[in-house]
């Protein structure tokens, strides 16, 4: 296999471009990014153009459309939070789930999408 490698320390090194999909004022940016890291607004996926359409996308599962449309009723934005294909525990995600939502100054509802790993979490965070 490949060897272990410093992931960060290495997209640095090779200036490789990074697009955090973040409005700026979001976070304080961290003293370690290189220039090459870039913040920008939220990227939407729009819907193609009618005539471009095939297909509708199908239905939601009923208790994530409640939960989005309750959202909406008490006027909450929802954010969606992913780590793409990156393996990321569910300890480290409800962890930084509660960071948002504690350190946000708005309020909003959070839907995380992505694989559940099978890792022991705390008690804290279960609840």
């Amino acid at each position: 296999g490949l060897p272990k490698a410093d992931t960060w320390r290495t997209l640095q090194a090779l200036d490789v471009p990074m697009v955090i999909p973040m409005l700026p004022s979001t976070f304080k940016r961290p003293s370690d990014w290189p220039a090459h890291t870039v913040t920008t607004d939220f990227i939407f996926l729009r819907e193609p153009k009618r005539d471009q359409q095939e297909s509708k996308a199908p239905a939601l599962p009923q208790e994530i459309q409640s939960f989005i449309d309750a959202s909406r009723a008490c006027g909450r934005p929802l954010v969606l939070m992913t780590f793409s294909s990156m393996p990321v525990q569910r300890r480290k995600m409800l962890e930084c789930a509660q960071r948002m939502l504690e350190a946000s100054k708005k309020s909003f509802s959070l839907i995380y999408v992505g694989k559940r790993h099978p890792d022991s979490i705390p008690k804290a965070l279960a609840e």
